[in-house]
């Protein structure tokens, strides 16, 4: 299922009303539109997919969604596919592009956009949106030529700098991490334990068809060599986390990230990964 963190539907915004001539008229400043949310590009994306109707009653998901900072209507989602009402996939977990404007999908791939035995056709895609998700040189260039998009990066910063390729929006089957270019984060992932009467934070919920996950940390970060970040929880969902130590650890051959904080992961396991989208497919599946 859709793993988010809370949700609203895609508005439609209404036109600015034209000013009334009153003399001299200050110019009209219409602000950008906010960005949909996760639960929103999910649903989106969901309904471009013409997935076969599923008689057990398992439903469309999408385990994480990269929006590109160089133009947001591009998104890249992976984890696309079915899951059941408990949140386990039900289907290969596929990959896609998507744009929230003109609807343009393509996808969905579960072999990955850069494998030479079925490269997609990503012409319909800026460059520079590719390279923001590592996916320079992936696919053909067959078609029309890449849109130029207008849209201005903000200034690279120095935290930013450090942060390199940790900098971005990560998943797995249960949740995802989001790493800001100015060192905030915000990690959201399932507990698998439902809210109910007496049932303690965190837990998880449902919303509709998407699963609300239980588990939220935010905070900041800075870069601690080339593959790692370290910094401080300021909010958390579990009791005593706020103010201690957060650290994650990218594995670049894997296009992955790691974390750890106190009590996580448990002596004697590992971390579960967070995949990119250069990934290798179902390394952060089910």
């Amino acid at each position: 299922a859709g793993v988010v963190a809370g949700g609203v539907a895609l508005a439609r915004r209404a036109p600015a009303a034209p000013a009334r001539a009153t003399g001299t008229t200050a110019p009209t400043t219409v602000p950008p539109p906010a960005q949909p949310s996760k639960a929103a590009i999910d649903l989106a994306i969901c309904e471009a997919i013409p997935l076969a109707s599923n008689s057990e009653g398992d439903h469309c998901g999408v385990s994480s969604v990269r929006i590109s900072s160089v133009d947001p209507q591009w998104v890249y989602a992976s984890g696309v596919g079915y899951y059941s009402a408990s949140g386990e996939a039900r289907s290969d977990l596929d990959v896609v592009i998507y744009n929230l404007r003109t609807h343009k999908l393509i996808g969905p791939n579960n072999i990955g956009f850069c494998n030479p035995a079925g490269p997609s056709d990503l012409s319909a895609v800026p460059a520079t949106v590719l390279a923001g998700w590592n996916l320079s040189g992936c696919g053909t260039t067959s078609g029309s030529a890449p849109t130029p998009t207008t849209t201005t990066a903000a200034p690279t910063t120095t935290v930013a700098t450090a942060l390199g390729a940790l900098a971005g929006q990560w998943g797995n089957h249960g949740g995802g991490i989001t790493i800001n270019p100015d060192g905030t984060f915000t990690v959201d992932d399932r507990t698998y334990t439902w809210c109910g009467p007496g049932v303690p934070q965190p837990c998880d919920s449902m919303q509709g068809n998407n699963i609300i996950a239980g588990f939220h940390l935010t905070g900041t970060v800075r870069a601690t060599g080339p593959d790692a970040a370290t910094g401080t929880i300021t909010t958390s969902a579990s009791p005593g986390l706020a103010g201690t130590t957060i650290t994650f650890t990218l594995d670049p051959g894997n296009d992955t990230i790691s974390a750890s904080w106190p009590g996580y992961p448990a002596a004697g396991t590992a971390a579960a990964p967070y995949c990119g989208p250069s990934a290798p497919t179902g390394l952060c599946g089910a």
